[in-house]
């Protein structure tokens, strides 16, 4: 019997879509599963510690962070980053601009509304968020994570996860439509192509990062 895992329909359930190992049960809501993933943020808003670490470098700030700044979706871990980051920045008075779709921000630039765009680093060319929050004190081991439930079902879990991962790098091309067919949110295979090139493709064990969830709680809105 596989083991079944819920997980948000985000760049974290990509190597356990190629793997094929697993249940994979799309959602962010409740506990009914073998494991749970997302990402750290999303994962401590619902009071869930990471067990696992997994992938680093989602997202970017172009050119740097100046206010004001748009940002992909309110509610978002890009959203919450940001807020961390302006608070250890000391900055109090900043103004964010939300988007859905990339064009909307880079007109924004263009026409001078927003001085600094955050969004995926597949789509953006600048500085990782997580590498800015480290400058300002701020340790984040990875952009998302697993949550072990049911630790008899670890093992098998994080052996999918590994191998998802391993074939992805051997064929970026032929597992992003692999993810594109199965992800129950539309996203073409190229920007999933783009998403596996420039993030960190990993899982590992994580102990205390404490700090970060704090820095999270204290500015959820």
């Amino acid at each position: 019997m596989r083991p079944k895992v819920l997980s948000a329909p985000g760049p974290v359930s990509y190597p356990l879509i190629v793997s094929g190992k697993v249940e994979l049960i799309f959602g962010k809501e409740g506990t009914e599963a073998d494991a749970i993933a997302d990402s750290l943020v999303s994962l401590t808003r619902r009071g869930l510690r990471a067990h696992y670490g997994a992938l680093r470098g989602l997202l970017a700030v172009y050119p740097e962070l100046r206010s004001p700044t748009a940002v992909w979706r309110r509610g978002s871990a890009a959203d919450v980053l940001v807020r961390v980051a302006y608070k250890r920045l000391g900055t109090r008075d900043f103004e964010l601009v939300y988007y859905e779709d990339l064009s909307e921000a880079q007109r924004l630039l263009a026409e001078g509304k927003v001085r600094s765009v955050v969004g995926s680093t597949a789509a953006l060319n600048g500085l990782r968020l997580e590498d800015l929050l480290e400058t300002l004190g701020v340790k984040v081991p990875s952009s998302c994570g697993l949550h072990i439930v049911k630790r008899e079902a670890e093992d098998a879990i994080v052996s999918a996860y590994l191998e998802g991962i391993d074939r992805i790098r051997q064929d970026p091309v032929g597992t992003s439509e692999t993810i594109a067919e199965a992800l129950p949110i539309g996203r073409p295979p190229s920007f999933i192509e783009r998403v596996l090139r420039s993030a960190d493709l990993f899982l590992k064990r994580i102990d205390d990062y404490s700090d970060l969830e704090a820095e999270v709680r204290s500015v959820i809105v």
